[in-house]
């Protein structure tokens, strides 16, 4: 650190390729390069033979491959890129176009969103302070609080395409109906259905929309009493391996009788406990059948409304319920919860424009989707 006054360029020949082939390096110092942070950029002929021997010098005198997201992640923790930024960077990595230009436009989306629930706060202080002049200031206020509503739903929307949609798995005992369930789910024969134990071991997966929410749906292996050894419990391992902070389990047994291993428990970002088979055999917790359909509509928004903390998705639908709150406050002329409602949409959307806590799970699913280097 502080070997690099000032931005330099050197050229010199790469050992052992044709006479020519040189490799050119340029200096970043610091507070000029991506990340903040000192930095060399070494641009090169592309023969992978080139490459690979300039990477295998510079890894025989001490340097290691960068990790995924790597450079973001360092300009991130350096204060350098938003949170809103991290994700719409991900967003371009292996999207569709659209889901692209979404993320790309987040940063703006909530810029426009601050600016409204800002005027907003300062419109009911003024009502506050004024009282004889609050028909003028509410009717401000109203138009200011429809358009922040408005900004806080292309906000989310936004949030949504950027940040993909909400891994779900369903887990639970063997036989306890998650391959039905998964086809009902999906709209579609996906996993194949057997009282069979052990007929899941590559479970199925699909992108469909539950309670009005797009997710990603995963059928795993059943869980088996006592089984360490043999295919089915290196599948259930496998499965479970996948499962991260950010995703929802829908642990499904009949009856309520099992309930989901302390690991499953600690792994999951929500979950969701099932009374499966409910019309063969009760239980304590949300019954659903998927042969009667019963509970399934219960199931889907109680998926729709189990996406863990620290997803972006989950904090602008809490932005935009907030500012739901404060304009039904302000039509019952209840200023205080009013201004609580518009004060905590702020607080939340701010999390996410700055380096909050609030919004790290998203911040590192970003990052792992991320390809290797920037």
């Amino acid at each position: 650190e502080g070997r690099l006054s000032g931005m330099r360029r050197a050229v010199a020949p790469i050992p052992g390729a044709a006479q020519g082939a040189d490799a050119v390096a340029f200096s970043w110092p610091s507070g000029r390069s991506y990340t903040g942070e000192e930095m060399v950029d070494v641009v090169c002929p592309g023969a992978r033979e080139i490459v690979d021997g300039l990477l295998a010098g510079m890894l025989s005198l001490g340097a290691r491959p960068s990790l995924p997201g790597e450079f973001t992640r360092r300009a991130y923790l350096s204060g350098r890129i938003s949170p809103l930024e991290v994700i719409g960077l991900a967003s371009l990595w292996g999207r569709g176009s659209e889901d692209g230009r979404a993320g790309g436009a987040l940063g703006d989306l909530g810029t426009r969103l601050a600016e409204s629930l800002e005027r907003s706060a300062e419109l009911i202080e003024a009502a506050v302070e004024f009282p004889d002049e609050i028909d003028e200031h509410r009717l401000h206020l109203e138009e200011c609080l429809e358009q922040a509503l408005q900004r806080a739903r292309l906000f989310r929307e936004g949030s949504e395409k950027a940040e993909g949609p909400v891994r779900v798995f369903l887990a639970g005992p063997v036989n306890s109906g998650k391959s039905t369930l998964f086809n009902r789910l999906a709209g579609a024969e996906r996993a194949v259905v057997s009282d069979e134990a052990g007929t899941t071991r590559d479970g199925a997966s699909c992108i469909t929309l539950i309670g009005g929410r797009r997710v990603e749906l995963f059928d795993t292996p059943g869980f088996r009493d006592g089984e360490t050894g043999g295919a089915d419990a290196e599948a259930l391992r496998i499965s479970l391996g996948m499962i991260g902070t950010g995703d929802v389990v829908v642990w499904m047994s009949p009856g309520s009788g099992e309930e989901p291993g302390r690991g499953l428990a600690e792994a999951a970002g929500r979950i969701v406990r099932v009374a499966s088979r409910c019309d063969e055999v009760g239980g304590e917790w949300l019954p659903v059948s998927s042969v009667t359909g019963e509970g399934i509509d219960e199931l889907g928004k109680a998926i729709a409304g189990a996406g863990p903390g620290g997803l972006l998705t989950t904090i602008a639908g809490s932005i935009e319920a907030r500012i739901d709150e404060a304009s039904r406050a302000l039509s019952a002329r209840e200023l205080a919860l009013a201004a609580e409602s518009v004060a905590e949409a702020l607080r939340e959307l701010n999390c996410c424009m700055d380096r909050g806590e609030g919004v790290g799970i998203a911040v590192e699913r970003a990052l792992g989707r991320m390809c290797v280097g920037k």
